[in-house]
């Protein structure tokens, strides 16, 4: 038998190298690369294979695959007599929902193992208590369909792994699977991996572009955030006449960033351990009360609280000089490079609300103040915002760098960047307090 053959020849000059910086997904996404896939073979009998199929062919062969579809079918089976509770005593969807969701996440105990495709299935999760992320929520989805919610399955790419390839199915670009439900005319998604996960929220490893749905949808959906990164710090300073400070401040962190700082604390020992790692941060402060709220209620924001003393003053007698932000100071610009030809990706809005206020006494007077500053993103893309006032000795500070995308162009790179290196220099900036 005789063939065609076709001999394909690419070249390339002058590359220059791949230079990785913060706020990236996967490398994979920006380098440049030629990938083939075989579509189909042609015997010399006359008969073709199709290799590559499209999605209505993937989405029947995820239906019919035992560590896929046959896993969903058993969790509607393992857990047919919950389901039923559940409808019972949650006549309510949104709360029948919420309810099956919180028994997921604080039932099973995820191996911290990625993958679409379960690995020794749901019943054995069901057995021991934990599992992979399909394990997990296809578990889930099984006793949602089986509570007549309406919920699919949702397949993504965790931003390390790489943007999936949406020309053609290929399975193996995907290593997580979420659920999305339908309640009335809203979709929510659910992931069940984690306790401090909340109906609608998407973990931020998985913010990575669109994912595709396979139940009723059947297409690429926005994986978007429904919250933003916010932190609002208020510190409150006073300064004794013999130039002492001491300090009281409360910090509130919300949707993302109560996220995080929520899995640092319970991740820690004990209250003190978590004091001691976050305490380190703060160079010059000399802790003396810390206090948590809100830890186990993830509708409210999580808050510390602490009082402090400032270990050592920069300056004489007669001259104080004072750095106001000594919580969480941002040092150094983290977008260095003077191009950058692929997006900057926070994931989600970021917003970081700085509060100051400083108690002087009769005998000190401010010399030296940094000047306001406005400076805005094009198009609405963000802003940041600086001002101080003195008013009856008392000097209020205010700092707001507002951040309204997740992800930024190339072509605001260099808006983007300057924005930082205002708010990063204002941040570094010191008040100078003179003795009278």
């Amino acid at each position: 038998a005789t063939a065609d053959c076709s001999l394909l020849k690419f070249g390339n000059a002058n590359i220059p190298a791949f230079k990785e910086e913060e706020y990236m997904t996967a490398s994979r996404n920006f380098i440049s690369a030629i990938h083939f896939e075989l579509e189909q073979i042609h015997y010399p009998d006359g008969h073709i294979d199709k290799i590559t199929n499209e999605w209505q062919d993937a989405e029947q062969e995820l239906k019919e695959h035992n560590n896929f579809g046959g896993q969903i079918k058993k969790a509607r089976n393992i857990y047919e007599s919950k389901a039923k509770a559940f409808k019972q005593s949650q006549p309510d969807l949104m709360e029948r929902v919420k309810a099956i969701h919180n028994y997921f996440k604080t039932t099973l105990t995820w191996d911290s193992e990625y993958g679409m495709f379960t690995d020794d299935g749901v019943k054995k999760a069901e057995e021991t208590n934990h599992g992979n992320v399909a394990e997990i929520n296809l578990s889930m989805l099984g006793m949602l369909l089986e509570a007549e919610i309406e919920a699919e399955p949702v397949l993504l790419a965790t931003r390390a792994r790489g943007l999936p390839n949406k020309q053609h199915p290929v399975l193996t670009d995907f290593n997580y699977v979420i659920v999305r439900v339908k309640i009335g005319d809203k979709f929510y998604f659910l992931d069940a991996t984690s306790p401090l996960n909340m109906v609608g929220f998407i973990p931020e490893r998985c913010l990575n572009g669109q994912g595709r749905a396979l139940g009723n949808t059947k297409d690429w959906i926005d994986l978007k955030p429904v919250d933003k990164h916010r932190i609002v710090s208020d510190i409150k300073l006073k300064l004794s006449e013999s130039g002492e400070i001491t300090c009281s401040a409360t910090l509130s962190h919300y949707g993302y960033a109560a996220r995080a700082v929520r899995s640092d604390f319970f991740s820690a020992d004990n209250v003190a351990a978590y004091k001691s790692k976050r305490t380190a941060r703060w160079g010059g402060l000399e802790v003396t009360k810390f206090e948590i709220e809100n830890e186990n209620d993830l509708t409210k924001p999580f808050i510390e609280k602490f009082e402090a003393s400032l270990e050592s003053i920069s300056g004489s007698e007669q001259i104080i000089y004072l750095q106001p932000f000594l919580i969480d100071r941002q040092e150094k610009n983290p977008f260095t490079s003077a191009e950058r030809t692929y997006p900057v990706d926070f994931g989600a809005p970021l917003e970081q609300v700085n509060l100051v206020s400083l108690e002087l006494p009769t005998n000190y007077s401010p010399e030296e103040l940094p000047k306001n500053t406005g400076l805005n993103l094009p198009g609405g893309g963000g802003r940041y915002l600086f001002s101080v006032t003195s008013l009856n000795n008392v000097l209020n500070i205010s700092s707001m760098l507002t951040l309204n995308k997740g992800v930024y162009s190339s072509e605001e790179y260099h808006s983007l960047r300057e924005l930082y290196t205002r708010f990063i220099d204002i941040q570094q900036k010191q008040i100078v307090l003179k003795r009278k």
